[in-house]
């Protein structure tokens, strides 16, 4: 398949939408969107119970080079009418190795792709979270949109298609997973896929795991690459992926410098609510300033994260936790609280701010 070909046409599509008028249906594509939508069990993504002949490792693995895996992998998924939960995260990663804290805990660990594996892992960890917070009595029945088993990447017109729909996609899904591993925030396609997400819903259908990925030995790393984002140092498989990418922003934000801001106040929210969430990881003020700290630094110093520092600040995990009698549910609870009365309003005043009128015309609440 010729790459550079299917990202011109996906990106001629993007640019033919009808942007005059933000509520006006499109008829550019001769295919519906909804006709493209696949999504696949939670069996076939989990690390413990996994479904089939591949190891869980595999099903995380950046190995999508020929038509026949590509064939093997959507063979996994089925047509269906919405997306749970759209999953977004980094197919490879060179900086993985420092400092992942998961260890493998059964026989077959050593055989898999390690970081294939560890992506699992942090995925049945989110799972596991969304099923405790929203009470969903079977984990099973989700359905979840992973990009290698619901874009056939074995046929170019289909992968056109599935590309120039892609805001579609995430208006069919309830919620978001985030795998934010290092090299997550260098990606650009990642990066849109949260901020595009943000476009669409509000961020407490975002659920995170950083905490499996991140730890002292690289969170330079991250707070670098967040600090120092840009549309223009990120990095697509593709190169030419970046026309196609930088055309959406168009759309869909006033500017690349716009979009790049979004961007950073939500990837640090979102870690910094990650750490907020496990209490037990950040129980004493020594725990909380190792792992919480320089992001809290980081806000301060970056102008137009200020008010999201002082949002931050002023719930005191330790104390908090302590006056919750270290009940994780109870502090939960108050979490939750303070996130939508003075977190989240921030991230909603960034999103009218920063989004073009077609942009805002994605926003289901």
């Amino acid at each position: 398949i010729n790459l550079q070909r299917i990202s011109l046409l996906a990106m001629g599509q993007c640019l033919e939408k009808d942007t005059t008028s933000p509520h006006k249906e499109d008829t550019s594509n001769s295919f519906d969107y909804r006709q493209l939508i696949r999504t696949t069990k939670f069996s076939v993504l989990n690390a413990e119970d996994h479904e089939g002949s591949d190891d869980a490792g595999e099903v995380w693995a950046a190995n999508i080079d020929t038509e026949q895996i590509s064939r093997h992998w959507v063979s996994h998924s089925s047509p269906s009418d919405s997306i749970d939960y759209f999953i977004s995260h980094a197919w490879d990663d060179e900086g993985y190795s420092k400092g992942l804290s998961l260890t493998p805990t059964w026989e077959s660990a050593d055989q898999l792709n390690e970081f294939g594996w560890r992506k699992a892992v942090a995925f049945q960890n989110v799972v596991r979270t969304i099923v405790e917070m929203k009470g969903i009595g079977d984990r099973t029945a989700l359905r979840f949109w992973l990009d290698k088993a619901c874009i056939p990447q074995y046929d170019g017109q289909l992968k056109v298609q599935c590309i120039s729909s892609f805001e579609g996609f995430i208006k069919s899904s309830y919620g978001l997973i985030v795998l934010l591993s290092p090299r997550y925030p260098k990606r650009l396609w990642c990066v849109y896929e949260v901020a595009c997400f943000l476009c669409t819903k509000a961020m407490d259908r975002v659920f995170i795991n950083h905490r499996s990925f991140g730890c002292d030995k690289n969170i330079q790393i991250y707070i670098d690459a967040v600090r120092n984002f840009s549309i223009d140092t990120c990095e697509c498989k593709v190169e030419f992926d970046k026309t196609i990418l930088e055309a959406k922003v168009s759309q869909y934000y006033t500017s690349k410098e716009d979009f790049a801001c979004f961007v950073q106040a939500a990837l640090t929210t979102l870690i910094v609510r990650d750490y907020y969430s496990y209490p037990p990881m950040i129980k004493t003020v020594a725990l909380f300033d190792e792992y919480v700290g320089p992001w809290l630094a980081f806000m301060e110093e970056t102008t137009f994260l200020k008010d999201l520092h002082r949002a931050f600040v002023d719930f005191d995990v330790p104390r908090v936790y302590e006056e919750s009698d270290f009940d994780d549910p109870t502090y939960m609870t108050k979490l939750q609280l303070h996130l939508g009365e003075n977190v989240y309003p921030m991230i909603n005043a960034m999103r009218l701010e920063y989004c073009t009128q077609d942009g805002l015309s994605l926003y289901q609440g």
